[in-house]
């Protein structure tokens, strides 16, 4: 199972999923999947993630 609190904590950073998707190098289309929970990132695309977003991994995402 993979949940992701991706949009809600980019919302609060102001960061739209275009310009996260060009920071972290994936495209906007990637960022949406994962938001949806469609799509499970890669260990380093996760940390990318949460280092663009100032964020702790454990916020963003929750692997079971």
């Amino acid at each position: 199972m993979f949940v992701s609190h991706l949009k809600p904590i980019r919302h609060n950073r102001k960061i739209s999923a275009s310009t996260l998707a060009v920071n972290v190098g994936v495209s906007e289309n990637i960022i949406r999947r994962i938001e949806d929970g469609k799509y499970i990132p890669s260990l380093e695309l996760a940390i990318n993630i949460s280092k663009e977003l100032d964020a702790n991994i454990f916020d963003l995402f929750i692997f079971c």
